[in-house]
């Protein structure tokens, strides 16, 4: 579903891994809302939820050190940004995720675009 594309490429080694994995843990989460025996595996969902969310904060965290220390762009802004994300994918209900399937798909979705769109607006700009 997440495929990177090379056009999100930093040329930062360690950050543009992380994107990827962030990419890929997307999907993760993707394919296991799609699978046919949702009922059986609400833990494999919360597994790739969290594991989805812990790549982006981490991420986060790490990028927001990184341009803390080396840049000259607006750090709060950027900041500011990063928690808007987090709060989105902390209020997500994944408790009702059998009733709200498609909602969910969609907030993947979301956070997918959200990213593309990141790297392009803001992360290009700590690179330049």
């Amino acid at each position: 579903m997440f495929r990177w594309n090379k056009n999100l490429t930093l040329d930062i080694d360690r950050i543009d891994n992380q994107h990827q994995e962030i990419f890929k843990s997307l999907s993760k989460l993707h394919d296991t809302l799609n699978c046919p025996n949702r009922k059986n595996n609400m833990n494999t969902i919360w597994a790739s939820y969290e594991n989805m969310k812990d790549c982006i904060i981490l991420h986060f965290l790490f990028e927001e050190r990184m341009i803390f220390k080396n840049s000259n762009i607006d750090f709060e802004k950027h900041k500011n940004e990063h928690q808007l994300l987090v709060n989105f994918i902390e209020g997500m209900d994944l408790d009702n995720s059998f009733l709200n399937r498609m909602h969910l798909l969609n907030q993947i979705q979301f956070i997918g675009n959200w990213f593309c769109k990141h790297i392009e607006l803001y992360d290009e700009k700590f690179v330049h």
